[in-house]
């Protein structure tokens, strides 16, 4: 009987060693940052919500940005969005450019890109160009629309599932 009683005890040991290594790689739990497209210091908050707006691009007021408010609208209107977190930001990069920059930002943290579910949204969601990146059951998707030679962009980070769930029901994939 004792040795049953260590026995559990041991398997408990490991198991818990390989849940906490797990977590502490990065690969249950999401306790991932958002990470601005660009070096954290060149942003600062532009509205205490979710939209972030780099200082050397400023909106031209004479121009018509409705879009990208129409766009953060939308976004919150996605059925299960408040399961993952994300912001919004603003920028002068280009699509293309925004992709590198987090491939090679995420796939070096232990990420990878996923194809199946990246691609464009269908055109309720103004057809936004969206990029899956995962690791375990953490996922980072990023969502971009350029307009007007700017490219708004959605950094969310949160669990594969919430994300499976979000575009089996929003996206219709």
């Amino acid at each position: 009987m004792l040795k049953k009683e260590y026995l559990l005890i041991i398997l408990l040991v490991i198991i818990v060693i390989i849940f906490a290594g797990l977590q502490f790689n990065g690969y249950l739990f999401n306790n991932k940052d958002i990470k601005p497209p660009g070096n954290n210091e060149n942003w600062q908050q532009f509205d205490n919500n979710t939209i972030i707006f780099n200082n050397s691009d400023p909106l031209n007021n004479s121009n018509d940005y409705s879009i990208f408010t129409d766009i953060n609208n939308k976004i919150k209107d996605i059925e299960g969005i408040e399961k993952i977190t994300y912001e919004i930001f603003i920028t002068n990069k280009s699509i293309n450019d925004i992709f590198e920059y987090y491939n090679s930002i995420l796939i070096e943290e232990g990420h990878s890109y996923n194809e199946e579910y990246s691609g464009i949204t269908p055109p309720d969601y103004y057809e936004l160009n969206y990029f899956t990146f995962i690791k375990g059951l953490n996922t980072v998707v990023v969502f971009t629309k350029t307009y007007q030679n700017l490219t708004w962009l959605c950094y969310s980070t949160g669990n594969l599932l919430d994300y499976q769930y979000i575009i089996e029901n929003n996206f219709y994939i």
